[in-house]
């Protein structure tokens, strides 16, 4: 079997394990989604260093869909870095109609600093 073969049967076999998560395939499914890009990438490079660069492309995006549409960080990452929406949550810190929470007292004495016992009873 080819380096290009071993890429592509790689990638099926995770995507199956990671879509369907067979309990026979726990120990697979501990590693995150971007950890199997290594030994993905570096079949596809070695079967496109030998077979042709198209082929490697192939892999290539293959991989990269892989990972967009199985992990988890991608999105996170992409929702980070777009602006929040205008109407946002009123519960946001900044949010200028929201009122600073206090924290839960015991007769004007933050509970935690004060007597548990005088307030259990």
């Amino acid at each position: 079997m080819t380096a290009l073969g071993l890429s592509a049967l790689l990638w099926f076999a995770l995507v199956l394990i990671y879509v369907i998560q067979p309990d026979a395939c726990a120990a697979i499914t501990v590693f995150p989604v971007w950890a199997w890009l290594f030994p993905g990438f570096t079949f596809a490079a070695l079967g496109g260093f030998l077979q042709g660069r198209r082929n490697f492309a192939v892999m290539a995006v293959a991989w990269c869909l892989f990972l967009l549409g199985l992990a988890e960080e991608p999105w996170s990452l992409l929702r980070s870095l777009t602006p929040p929406s205008r109407g946002g949550p009123r519960n946001h810190p900044h949010h200028p109609g929201r009122r600073p929470q206090r924290p839960a007292t015991g007769r004007g004495v933050p509970f935690i600093l004060a007597a548990p016992s005088r307030h259990l009873r």
